[in-house]
């Protein structure tokens, strides 16, 4: 039997570059959490996510016995109109962010990230993304919820995205070709309803 399985509210659907799905819900009678989608079922969930964000309904899932498991295992459309949250934070409200140790780039290390309101209260249930790359520069993207105020990615290696673009100026004998090199940082995103959105380079 599945440890939940009913109505629950969406806010989010994101494609990921592994091909897998990541859906921001919300099962009733629960709090907010990032459910994962294998990509055999990825880009069913995102089309039924998408229906029923843009349509203001509730989906249908299935989460499995495992607590600690994130992963979703059945998703369909309901006939459940959703309704939004109650009032919570005024909109506009200042997420506090810090994240710990120092970052440093190349080095293997475990990153505590934490949130707290204006008035440094733990803030639970923020959204916190990690948008990393590889050492060939592809995206790697981790996600999780703050429980307590905190969230904590580990093992992670921070690296920057380099791209050296070519361009050319001029014609005939003044052509000449110009290399800039544009470095991305790693970013850190936090975002709750009622909050600003907080967005941190890490290198």
């Amino acid at each position: 039997m599945a440890r939940y399985e009913g109505t629950a509210s969406i806010r989010r659907a994101l494609s990921m570059p592994d091909g897998t799905a990541l859906l921001d819900i919300k099962p009733d009678g629960s709090l907010w959490r990032w459910a994962n989608v294998p990509a055999t079922g990825a880009r069913v969930a995102l089309a039924v996510g998408i229906a029923a964000i843009s349509g203001g309904w509730k989906l249908y899932i299935s989460l499995p016995d495992d607590p600690t498991s994130n992963a979703l295992e059945i998703i369909g459309l309901t006939n459940t109109r959703d309704r939004p949250d109650p009032a919570g934070p005024t909109p506009g409200s200042v997420l506090q962010v810090t994240i710990s140790p120092p970052q440093k780039a190349g080095t293997k290390l475990t990153y505590t990230v934490k949130v707290t309101d204006a008035s440094a209260s733990p803030v639970d249930q923020a959204a916190v993304s990690l948008h990393n790359y590889t050492a060939s520069g592809a995206d790697e993207i981790h996600t999780q919820n703050t429980q307590g105020g905190t969230a904590t990615f580990q093992n992670i290696t921070l690296r920057a995205k380099t791209v050296n673009q070519h361009i050319v100026t001029g014609t005939g004998r003044d052509r000449e070709t110009e290399t800039i090199t544009v470095v991305t940082s790693p970013t850190l995103t936090v975002s709750k309803d009622g909050y600003d959105t907080v967005k941190k380079n890490l290198l």
